[in-house]
């Protein structure tokens, strides 16, 4: 990642020129973030069998069946995302410390960028996915909860559900990209992800579903091989695809938002930039000197 280019235009050629310099590079941060995401994989594949154990004894030949057994081992079981999803957080630090590196054109290298990111943003890393998580799993549960009270509304709630987990996971991004580019606390980074991601707010869905959205609706289809696929697709490239795209977005919002007017010495930062003032004709030829 660190050879010489000619300095891009825009961050869509930035994207285009990773693939063109270094895929294996692109592979080998892919891989390291799957490692991190090993726990949530594992209760992915377990969470899986258990519940299709929990459905087969629902009797579904009656008029009205009762799903309140599956409901309730949702509610359970949900809580185990809170600290998968602590854990897959590293990685993914790591992995946008790297790339911001590589997108400043500050020369990356992964031994140093992605574990020393990892160590340099480790609290504010589980902090954040703490927080999220929690707010992810207060969603689900709102969601089971109701529907065993009155379970017509399980549908709706669920689409509702999903709405908001799309917007969080914009949040999400912009929280952890903006960890290796400013110094901010916890609440800061909080606030300004809400901010960014109500003001990019449909550049954010497309980008959460060209990312990492696949991740997490495919194992809800109950389709274990699809899920299967899905992971190891994300683990040989689709992980740092993700996370670069991902980044590369929140970059661009950030310059428009924050880093224009507060951050002038960013702005743009590593992407070719013409003069602001240039000489005209007329004035190069007011300079030369006649014999």
């Amino acid at each position: 990642m660190s050879k010489p280019y000619t300095l891009p235009l825009t961050r869509k050629d930035l994207f285009k020129n990773a693939y063109r310099m270094d895929l294996f590079t692109l592979l080998k941060i892919s891989m390291l973030i799957a490692m991190f995401f090993i726990p949530l994989f594992v209760f992915f594949t377990a969470n899986g069998y258990l519940e299709s154990g929990v459905i087969t004894k629902i009797d579904t030949t009656v008029a009205n069946p009762d799903y309140r057994p599956l409901l309730e081992f949702r509610i359970y079981m949900d809580l185990f995302y809170i600290p998968c999803f602590m854990i897959a957080s590293l990685g993914l630090s790591g992995a946008f410390s790297f790339f911001k590196k590589y997108t400043f054109n500050e020369g990356a290298l992964i031994k140093r960028d992605f574990f020393g990111g990892i160590k340099e943003n480790l609290k504010n890393s589980l902090l954040v996915s703490f927080f999220y998580s929690a707010v992810f799993y207060l969603l689900r549960f709102a969601v089971n909860y109701l529907s065993i009270l009155d379970f017509t509304y399980f549908l709706v709630l669920s689409i509702f559900c999903w709405i908001f987990i799309f917007v969080l996971m914009i949040q999400v991004i912009f929280a952890f990209a903006q960890m290796p580019i400013y110094t901010n606390g916890f609440w800061t980074i909080i606030k300004t992800s809400f901010f960014c991601s109500c003001n990019q707010i449909f550049k954010g869905l497309l980008t959460v579903l060209c990312s990492f959205f696949p991740l997490i609706l495919i194992p809800y289809f109950g389709i274990q091989i699809l899920t299967y696929i899905t992971m190891l697709l994300y683990i040989f490239l689709g992980f740092s695809n993700g996370v670069f795209l991902s980044l590369l977005y929140a970059e661009d919002s950030f310059d428009v938002l924050v880093n224009k007017k507060q951050f002038p010495s960013i702005y743009r930062k590593g992407l070719f930039q013409a003069p602001s003032s240039y000489l005209k004709d007329d004035d190069f030829l007011k300079d030369l000197d006649y014999e």
